[in-house]
C-alpha cells in the first residue's frame, strides 16, 4: 500500500520531549516505526528547546509563557496553539500531509484548525482524561480555565475523524464525558514494546557482576516514579519480603517526581541495604536491566477517577519474559490473566503484594512458566504491530474525509 505523509502534532507544553519520561518513548517509537513502515512522519511540537535528541524530521515552536496571566486565563495555551497552527499550515506546503495525528493536550486546538483549513483528517490520540488528571495531580482548573479547557476538548473531539485511546477503560470514559464522540469513532490500541530487543538482552551476566547481584534474588520496578504508581506500597511490601527471603534485593530503576519521598521512606525503614535506586537508564539499556529481574513488579494504586493508562512497562516486562506481579486494575487484567501470564494483586494491598513476591521466590517452576507465557503473549504488542494499526486508522479517516 502507498506510504502516507503524517504530521504528528504535539501541542502540550507539559510534554517536554527532551526528558527521559515514558511519553517521550511513546512518541519516539510511534515515529520510528511509522518511518520503518515506509511512511513519512514529521513531528511538530511546542518546546522550550529547539533540539530534540534522538528525533529526526521535526520542528519545535518556541513556548510562549506569559508570567502571571496563566493564573487567570489560559493565554499561554491559546498563543501556543495559534503559533502551532501557523507552523502546521506552513509545513503542509512542503510536506503535503495526508493526515494530522495530534497527541491531545489541554487548550490545544491548533491541529483542529489546521486540519479544517487544509482539508485533511485529524486523528486524535488521547492518553488520559486531561482535565481530571490536572484536578488530581497538580492545580485544579477553575473558572475560565476550566470552561476553556472543556470547550477546546469538545471542539477538537467533534473535529476529529478518529480518536485513538490506550485502553477500553479510557474509551468508556470518553463516551460518558466527552461531547460529540461515538463508539465507532474511538479505537482502543494498547501500548507496546520493542519485542525483539527485549527478548535478546546483551551481557546481563556482566551487569549482574558489575552491580554485585550474584546469588541475589532480584525484584525490580522499571519506569518513571510518578504518584499514580503504588511504589510506596511496593517498598512496604518488600520490607516484609526481605524477612522471608533474606537474599532478596529490590531494584528501583528510573527517576521521577516521587523519588525523593521514596528514598526517605527507605531510609526511615532502614532498608538501604536491600533497596537500591539505580536512577534513569537510557532506553537502549532497558533490556539489560530487565534481564536482571527475577520478578518484575507493576504496582499501581486506585486514583478515585479510574485507571485509564496502558503502562509500557507491563509490555516490556512481558517481552523480556519476566515473571510479573501486577495490580488488578484498569487495562491490566485485559492484557494478562492471573496465574497464566502474571500474578495479579489488589491495588494497594501490601500483604497480597508481599505474598505474591515470596511465592515466586520459592517456586522456580512457577516463575519460569509465568515468564514463558508472558513472553509468548507479549509478542502481540510490538511497536511494529502498533504502527500498522495506526496506518489503518489513518487510511480509514482519509477515506471518510474524501
Amino acid at each position: 500500500m502507498s506510504s502516507l505523509s503524517i504530521l504528528y502534532y504535539c501541542g502540550n507544553r507539559g510534554l517536554d520531549l527532551t526528558k527521559g519520561e515514558g511519553y517521550r518513548i511513546h512518541v519516539l517509537k510511534i515515529l520510528e516505526h511509522l518511518r520503518a513502515g515506509e511512511h513519512r512522519p514529521f513531528l511538530l511540537t511546542v518546546n522550550d528547546s529547539e533540539t530534540l535528541p534522538g528525533f529526526s524530521d521535526y520542528l519545535c515552536v518556541p513556548h510562549r509563557y506569559l508570567r502571571g496571566a496563566h493564573h487567570v486565563l489560559p493565554y499561554t495555551g491559546t498563543f501556543d496553539s495559534l503559533a502551532m497552527y501557523r507552523a502546521a499550515v506552513r509545513l503542509h506546503r512542503i510536506h503535503r500531509f495526508d493526515v494530522i495525528h495530534e497527541r491531545f493536550g489541554l487548550y490545544s486546538y491548533g491541529a483542529a484548525l489546521a486540519a479544517r483549513r487544509l482539508g485533511i483528517p485529524l486523528v486524535l490520540e488521547v492518553n488520559g482524561p486531561t482535565i481530571e488528571e490536572k484536578q488530581l495531580f497538580t492545580d485544579p482548573l477553575t473558572g475560565a480555565q476550566l470552561a476553556v479547557a472543556r470547550a477546546v476538548r469538545d471542539y477538537v473531539a467533534r473535529r476529529s475523524g478518529r480518536i485513538v485511546v490506550v485502553s477500553s477503560v479510557l474509551k468508556r470514559f470518553l463516551l460518558k464525558h466527552w461531547k460529540g464522540v461515538t463508539a465507532e469513532k474511538i479505537e482502543a490500541i494498547p501500548n507496546a514494546a520493542e519485542v525483539k530487543q527485549l527478548g535478546q538482552p546483551e551481557d546481563v551476566d556482566g551487569l549482574r557482576r558489575e552491580m554485585g547481584l550474584e546469588n541475589r534474588f532480584v525484584v525490580g520496578f522499571l519506569g518513571t516514579f510518578q504518584p499514580w504508581y503504588g511504589l510506596e506500597k511496593l517498598i512496604d511490601a518488600f520490607a516484609l519480603v526481605s524477612r522471608e527471603v533474606p537474599e532478596a534485593i529490590l531494584l528501583m530503576v528510573g527517576d521521577g517526581t516521587a523519588r525523593a519521598g521514596l528514598e526517605e521512606q527507605v531510609r526511615a525503614a532502614g532498608l538501604e541495604q536491600v533497596v537500591r535506586f539505580c536512577g534513569y537508564v537510557p532506553h537502549d539499556q532497558v533490556p539489560r536491566y530487565l534481564g536482571l529481574f527475577d520478578v518484575a513488579v507493576a504496582a499501581f494504586r486506585e486514583l478515585g477517577i479510574g485507571f485509564f493508562g496502558s503502562p509500557i512497562k507491563l509490555f516490556e516486562y512481558m517481552a523480556a519474559g519476566r515473571s510479573i506481579v501486577a495490580s488488578r486494575i484498569g487495562q491490566i487484567p485485559e492484557i494478562v490473566t492471573h496465574e497464566r501470564e502474571a500474578l495479579l494483586v489488589t491495588p494497594g494491598d501490601v500483604s497480597e503484594l508481599e505474598a505474591a513476591i515470596v511465592r515466586l521466590a520459592r517456586d522456580t517452576p512457577l516463575r519460569e512458566r509465568l515468564g514463558g507465557a508472558a513472553r509468548a503473549e507479549g509478542q502481540k504488542y510490538s511497536w511494529e504491530a502498533y504502527s500498522e494499526q495506526l496506518a489503518q486508522i489513518y487510511r480509514a479517516a482519509i477515506a471518510e474525509r474524501m
